[in-house]
């Protein structure tokens, strides 16, 4: 019997499926295994955040790529021997020891290896939940140059210094600020270097702050603020306030959870050459004088049934009730040379640990390069220079 030949169109199936088929092989062969071997964030599932971490933020943890250390920011009281940390990865990468597995931090890191999806790629972290240090340094080395929202954006002038710090994770913290901003309204159109709080590239030590009293023109003296004193401090500077109430410009402190015992530091200081009050009026027989001090305080009141959140203001920052301790630099004496100061806090009542472990006390820095220029007196041309700021806290829990 004659076999029946195929025809073409009923070879067609057989052809489609031939060609998908290697297609697909194709396509396969074609994509290569991922080589990334990261950690990507890091992040801790708890019943209660609180009792490891400050906020529910602190639970998650996004590590930048250049970085081998994933640092959890947790309390002193908390628990390290026994947590379970996750970790997202590259694509196809895994990590041992494995995600969610419980080890003891307590002892300082533990080291996690992350392999990439090909296998040709190793990568180490350093996991490890850390206790605020009861040291702080503050460089100013991190600032930048802010644009007043009061400058058209057109325009070359209006911008002014604006100091942070970095977390462990590389992001901008906002300790300080100054009165810049509150400048802007009476000479708009100062440059930079201008203002009252300025960057110096030759501090005691890399770049340092220079904090000099300036006259505030036509407009300030027309409102009696007739001077802006350089300053830099722990908190916040409320411009809306500076044409009104301007002791509440000035909004000082932020949380703090460690006992303050020392405040270190290099300042240079020079007084300008006439005192003038309010009026703008020359005082005779009066120099200017710098001002360094630190506040320790309780952020919360009794307010009938329940406990209200304060801070301190231009008008009681150095007299509240509220003030725990006090670091003051009572005889800032003129000097053309970096010159160390070392103040400790008087303490004027106890600290409550739980109290302390709860963020319940703020504490702020206040450097000013005329003392009385909160009350718009001092002398035009005063300058103070900052650096190498530490804060030394207590040991002991």
């Amino acid at each position: 019997m004659r076999k029946k030949s195929l025809g073409r169109d009923s070879l067609l199936p057989f052809f489609f499926v031939f060609f998908m088929g290697n297609l697909m092989t194709s396509c396969i062969k074609q994509e290569e295994l991922n080589a990334e071997c990261d950690i990507e964030s890091a992040y801790v599932h708890t019943t209660k955040f609180s009792d490891l971490f400050f906020t529910e933020n602190d639970t998650i943890v996004n590590v930048i790529s250049t970085s081998n250390n994933v640092v959890f920011l947790v309390r002193r009281t908390a628990d390290l021997t026994a947590l379970s940390p996750k970790f997202n990865l590259t694509k196809g990468a895994t990590i041992s020891p494995e995600s969610g597995s419980t080890h003891d931090f307590s002892h300082g890191p533990v080291v996690y290896t992350v392999t990439s999806e090909d296998g040709q790629w190793k990568r180490q972290y350093n996991v490890q939940f850390k206790v605020n240090p009861n040291l702080m340094d503050f460089d100013f080395e991190n600032y930048i140059l802010e644009k007043s929202k009061y400058v058209s954006e057109k325009e070359d002038y209006g911008f002014y210094y604006k100091w942070h710090e970095i977390d462990s994770e590389g992001k901008a913290m906002e300790y300080w600020d100054t009165g810049n901003s509150g400048f802007t309204l009476s000479n708009y159109s100062a440059k930079a270097d201008e203002y009252p709080s300025v960057m110096i590239p030759d501090g005691y030590e890399g770049a340092g702050v220079k904090l000099t009293t300036r006259t505030t023109g036509t407009l300030g003296k027309t409102f009696k603020k007739p001077i802006a004193a350089g300053n830099l401090f722990i908190g916040e500077f409320d411009v809306m306030q500076s044409m009104t109430n301007t002791l509440k410009t000035t909004k000082f402190g932020r949380p703090f959870d460690k006992k303050p015992m020392k405040l270190t530091g290099y300042y240079k200081y020079k007084p300008g050459e006439v005192f003038t009050d309010k009026d703008f009026n020359t005082v005779e027989n009066r120099t200017d004088s710098g001002s360094i001090y630190s506040v320790f305080y309780r952020n919360e009141v009794k307010a009938g049934d329940h406990m209200e959140k304060i801070l301190l203001y231009g008008d009681d920052v150095q007299t509240n009730p509220q003030i725990v301790a006090l670091a003051k630099f009572d005889d800032l004496k003129p000097t053309d040379e970096w010159t160390y100061f070392e103040l400790e806090y008087k303490y004027r009542q106890g600290v409550d640990d739980e109290i302390l472990n709860k963020l319940g006390y703020n504490l702020t820095v206040v450097f000013s390069s005329s003392r009385s220029g909160d009350t718009f007196e001092g002398a035009v041309g005063s300058t103070l220079y900052i650096d190498k700021v530490r804060i030394i806290c207590d040991t002991t829990e």
